[in-house]
């Protein structure tokens, strides 16, 4: 829009609402095409003098005055009911991942490091194998298995919780169902962490217990 004219959607960034708009400024001075869209409906447009000087009167401020003050109430109020919702979201997946994960490592006790590197090491090469084909990159198949002793302590670790979380607990089922939830990303970030933090205190135990 010119200087000139304001429409409706530009009414609106500036805090007018339908009503007002009726209220305050009654029918559009001049009707414009939509400059984007050339079969969108045309656009109703008011002289930014008239909008202008309608904004500076005792009506209008005061309505903008309380509307204001309504939509802060309105967003505080939203804030709140997010921040329970945040936290429920992250209360009810932490404990049932917490139980998912104890009950994945509680299958390991009896299973020796060696066997348990050679899974991870298959999860890692389907895994590979999986991108490589949905790139179409056909020709870097069928991937190698590394030899275990080709690799860094850091990767193998890394591998094995890779392994226990996507193939062992309901890891990728459970981020699903929060998709489109308030405190997704805050309940992905507590998932990992617990994840990290009990996998790292099993494997230090396990260390441990071999050692003595």
């Amino acid at each position: 829009m010119t200087e000139e004219y304001i429409s409706k959607s530009g009414l609106k960034e500036r805090g007018w609402t339908n009503k007002a708009i009726v209220d305050f400024l009654g029918e559009a001075d001049a009707v414009r095409k939509n400059p984007y869209y050339r079969s969108a409906a045309p656009m109703l447009c008011w002289e930014t003098t008239r909008v202008e000087k309608a904004e500076q009167t005792d009506g209008f401020i005061e309505w903008y005055n309380k509307t204001q003050s309504s939509r802060k109430k309105q967003q505080a109020r939203q804030l709140e009911i997010n921040s329970i919702k945040r936290k429920a979201l992250i209360d009810s997946s932490s404990e049932q991942f917490s139980q998912e994960i104890d009950l994945a490592l509680a299958r390991f006790e009896s299973i020796e490091d060696a066997e348990l590197q050679r899974r991870a090491i298959l999860h890692w090469k389907r895994n590979k194998e999986a991108f490589l084909i949905e790139r179409e990159d056909f020709e870097s198949l069928p991937v190698e298995i590394p030899d275990v002793l080709d690799l860094d302590q850091e990767t193998i670790s890394r591998w094995i919780e890779n392994y226990i979380r996507h193939r062992l607990t309901n890891y990728d089922y459970i981020l699903s169902e929060m998709v489109g939830k308030v405190g997704r990303e805050e309940a992905y970030e507590s998932l990992k962490s617990l994840f990290d933090k009990k996998v790292f205190e099993w494997m230090r135990k396990r260390k441990n217990q071999k050692q003595s």
